[in-house]
């Protein structure tokens, strides 16, 4: 659950909060996921990229 808030929380935070989901590139995503956790240990970036993974999975299913 801390995973899951931490990774969106800051996602939206740079994305922007108020960006429509269906606006939201794989590109900008990428670009966020770099400037946030580009140093970061594997570890630390395996686990933001499961937390956004599996919400785009979730979203997907609800056809967001």
């Amino acid at each position: 659950m801390r995973s899951y808030r931490q990774t969106l929380t800051r996602l939206c935070r740079h994305l922007g909060e108020k960006a429509p989901l269906r606006d939201v590139t794989s590109h900008r995503v990428a670009e966020v996921f770099a400037a946030a956790w580009g140093t970061a240990a594997g570890a630390t970036w395996n686990r933001h990229r499961a937390a956004l993974r599996s919400f785009a999975t979730w979203a997907a299913e609800r056809g967001w």
